[in-house]
């Protein structure tokens, strides 16, 4: 036989040559093997947990308040970007109505890629989901339109002033932070939705859209509006806080509006050298229930101090 022949049958016969290898290797070597194959499988498996763990640090446990109205105009809407903009919107949070919600989405209607958009929701919490096949019949091409929105500040803030759907979102909670304290703002804000309050962060309920790198003119007038939707106004004081230009900014236009104003001292805090003005408001404390310390040392319940 010629050398390309022999070259041929060895390139050709690789994988049998090394099927062959392995079924004639020792136990030792098989079991090496073995092990090395799920020491590979766990680290996979962690870091995809990890991952799934971060996601979930990014969606509110809560059912917000305006659900209702997002979910009624999905279905009345002809506009694929309208309902791509209520699933992106509902998509940072998740209820048993939620789901339910984006399940009935996944079985009524055409498009592909708003199903997409479902089907990461639920990959994103690790819950059972399964792409509902195409439909038969005749094919409409809006079934295959890739739908992309255009993002950025200055897109939302026509969209606050244009669209109905932004106008009529409330929060309960605003939290005014450094976003250098992000996981210590994870975990506070975990504590209001399990009293089932929602709660406005720019990173995570305008997350499409406020960026750092895209902050401009129209990210104040943003913040000013979500202030404005928001009940309360909580500052998270940390040691980062007076390296904020935007936390002094943004209390003293909550200030300027009226709003119920508390303070949150995270605990490593040295008090002495805090400006005045700061320790001038109540103060919010946590523990099984949140509660605001006024004047006079006095403990009151959250809620009940937002009627007052």
């Amino acid at each position: 036989m010629s050398l390309e022949t022999d070259s041929f049958i060895l390139s050709t016969s690789k994988h049998i040559r090394k099927i062959k290898r392995e079924s004639l290797a020792s136990n030792e070597e098989m079991v090496k093997k073995v092990n090395t194959a799920r020491t590979i499988s766990l680290e996979k498996l962690k870091a995809e947990s990890l991952r799934r763990k971060r996601k979930l640090n990014y969606i509110q446990e809560v059912e917000p308040p305006y659900l209702r109205n997002y979910r009624n105009r999905f279905f009345k809407t002809h506009d694929l970007h309208e309902r791509l903009e209520i699933i992106r919107e509902l998509s940072k949070y998740d209820s048993k109505e939620v789901r339910k919600f984006f399940y009935a989405i996944n079985g009524h209607i055409r498009n592909q890629s708003l199903k997409i958009e479902v089907q990461l929701y639920f990959q994103s919490l690790s819950l059972p989901f399964r792409l509902s096949r195409k439909k038969k019949g005749k094919k409409n091409f809006i079934d295959n339109e890739i739908i992309k929105n255009k993002k950025g500040p200055d897109e939302l803030k026509k969209r606050l002033y244009i669209n109905d759907l932004e106008k009529i979102k409330r929060f309960d909670i605003f939290v005014s932070h450094n976003s250098r304290d992000e996981e210590k703002i994870i975990e506070f804000y975990k504590k209001f939705n399990k009293k089932g309050q929602v709660v406005y962060i720019d990173w995570i309920n305008d997350k499409y859209d406020l960026r750092r790198e895209w902050c401009n003119a129209s990210t104040v007038d943003i913040i000013k509006e979500r202030i404005k939707q928001s009940d309360v106004f909580v500052l998270y004081f940390s040691g980062e806080t007076l390296n904020s230009q935007w936390c002094t900014w943004e209390l003293g236009y909550a200030d300027a509006l009226g709003k119920k104003i508390c303070v949150y001292f995270s605990e490593e805090i040295n008090r002495k050298g805090i400006p005045k003005f700061y320790v001038a408001y109540p103060e919010l404390q946590m523990s099984k229930n949140i509660y605001v310390k006024i004047k006079g040392n006095e403990d009151i319940l959250l809620e009940e101090w937002k009627k007052l």
